[in-house]
């Protein structure tokens, strides 16, 4: 019997990253750019006070991602404390 000569699986397989891998990538390209990711708690009366202000529609308050846009706006619109 011949040797058949078999295929290099390795080359041919394509491995997506884990969630894992996934989260420190993200974390390191925000860790590049000084930026952290946190939690942040906001009273009903902090999310008004956004849309009051011109950071945030009306119709976005219960938006997270448009809440957390608004959030870092509002923050990057202040003096820096260490500039």
């Amino acid at each position: 019997m011949a040797d058949v000569a078999q295929p290099n699986l390795a080359a041919r397989t394509h491995t997506t990253p884990s969630r894992a891998a996934e989260r420190m990538r993200r974390s390191r390209a925000r860790r590049s750019k000084g930026l952290r990711c946190c939690v942040l708690e906001l009273r009903d009366t902090e999310i008004d006070a956004l849309v009051r202000r011109g950071f945030l529609a009306e119709g976005e308050k219960d938006d997270k991602s448009a809440v957390g846009q608004a959030m870092r706006a509002f923050l990057d619109s202040r003096p820096t404390l260490h500039a």
